[in-house]
């Protein structure tokens, strides 16, 4: 599952993740409660790309959520950065 509110970022991942020899379906969501309702529809989601600072989260506790509520134990957050040119 991919969950960052740039749909250019979303896309560029889905285009890496696709490359992969055993590319799996992938999952987007533009936002973190998209994610939460997303998550929960997919019991078999193994894996959450996740932009920290997005709209609807609330940045670390936000992922302590939803690891806590989708019980997913592998996550990558990505810090947006701010002020990068």
């Amino acid at each position: 599952m991919l969950v960052d509110d740039h749909a250019l970022f979303r896309e560029g991942m889905r285009y890496v993740l696709q490359q992969l020899p055993e590319a799996a379906e992938v999952l987007e969501a533009g936002n973190f409660p998209d994610a939460l309702k997303l998550a929960a529809q997919h019991p078999e989601l193994e894996l959450a790309l996740m932009d920290l600072h997005m709209p609807g989260s609330e940045g670390a506790i936000s992922i302590k959520f939803f690891i806590s509520v989708i019980r997913i134990f592998r996550w990558w957050w990505c810090p947006e950065r701010r002020g990068a040119t």
